[in-house]
């Protein structure tokens, strides 16, 4: 919510001053995030130095492209209180996705938690245990034994495993804006579309209210295109500066999006009348809202079918567990001779 209710406050305050030195300096007084509140005090001190507020903006390195280019066209068209509240509609309608989305999953990412943490802490407690007994192998059921195999490979070889996720985490985010991550994600994309399927709606989404928000705020389509498509990332990061180099070709649109092949169909239809209509922002906005209801239902459906899945997986789990841990004591009485 910091964006959100940074650009409402600003929305406001340009509103209300004349003077964007005395509305940056009331909204500043009122910001107690502090990476917020240095992109405020950067952007004053360039405001008072001659510069632009977009200009500022860009040389704090404190805000997102979408946010700059919106307030860089708001000055521009003299709506920058207009611009800011569009952005501050936009980072509202964001930031509730992202809470619905994180909350439907929160429950599937509980369960895979505790049943790592069951098996970890059960396998290094109970398997030193059953293996100090040095009971032969014929008197153990055959379960135990796999479990003790299953414990001593885990607790070998766990700190290289959460080694090798954190690697594996660190080069995707060093290397996701390359060339070969892009090349991955489209073939990925194209041959498992069930799978990315949530991204692509999320991906869709952003790009179309990034779009709109953009246009509203008098920024060229082409430019609009590519800063809404960094801005929403995904699939339409991956082609913005596709479909905005075949709009300066002369293409239109609906007919760049469909050449890229990137974009649902129904999308491309949306902005095809829009354009058509002359509401092309309107057109947008509509799509970004049927593609946000899409999007947050596909995570519900995703979240309502793992919640089920994982409970009786761990529910595997734990008797496999129980009974590797019980059928040795079991063995052990009644291999004993009274």
């Amino acid at each position: 919510m910091l964006f959100a209710d940074t650009a409402y406050r600003l929305s406001y305050a340009f509103s209300a001053f004349h003077s964007p030195i005395e509305a940056l300096c009331t909204v500043l007084r009122d910001t107690k995030n502090r990476r917020m509140r240095r992109t405020l005090d950067i952007c004053i001190k360039g405001v008072s130095a001659g510069y632009s507020l977009s200009d500022s903006l860009e040389m704090s390195r404190g805000a997102p492209d979408i946010f700059t280019q919106s307030v860089r066209a708001g000055e521009e068209s003299g709506k920058l209180s207009e611009s800011f509240y569009n952005l501050a509609s936009y980072y509202e309608r964001l930031d509730s996705l992202k809470k619905r989305i994180s909350a439907g999953m929160r429950y599937p990412f509980f369960v895979v938690i505790l049943a790592a943490a069951v098996i970890w802490t059960v396998g290094r407690v109970a398997s030193p245990a059953l293996t100090s007994l040095n009971i032969e192998s014929a008197v153990l059921p055959e379960n135990v034994g796999l479990f003790i195999n299953i414990s001593q490979t885990i607790s070998a070889f766990l700190r290289y495993f959460i080694l090798s996720l954190v690697l594996i985490l660190l080069l995707f985010t060093l290397l996701r804006s390359t060339r070969a991550a892009e090349l991955f994600f489209t073939y990925s994309e194209r041959y498992f579309p069930s799978v990315f399927k949530i991204s692509k709606l999320w991906s869709t989404w952003r790009f179309a209210e990034a779009a709109a928000i953009l246009l509203s705020s008098g920024v060229s389509l082409p430019d609009a295109v590519r800063c809404g498509g960094k801005s929403a990332g995904g699939v339409a990061g991956r082609n913005a500066e596709l479909v905005a180099s075949a709009i300066e070709a002369g293409y239109s649109f609906g007919d760049a999006l469909r050449e890229s092949g990137a974009f649902p169909d129904s999308f491309c239809s949306f902005v095809s009348v829009g354009e058509d209509t002359g509401a092309l922002i309107g057109a947008l906005r509509d799509a970004g809202e049927l593609y946000r209801s899409e999007a947050l239902c596909a995570a519900e459906r995703a979240a309502a079918t793992l919640a089920p899945a994982l409970t009786v997986l761990v529910g595997l789990i734990t008797a496999f567990t129980v009974a590797s841990v019980y059928l040795p004591i079991l063995a052990i009485y009644g291999a004993v001779e009274f």
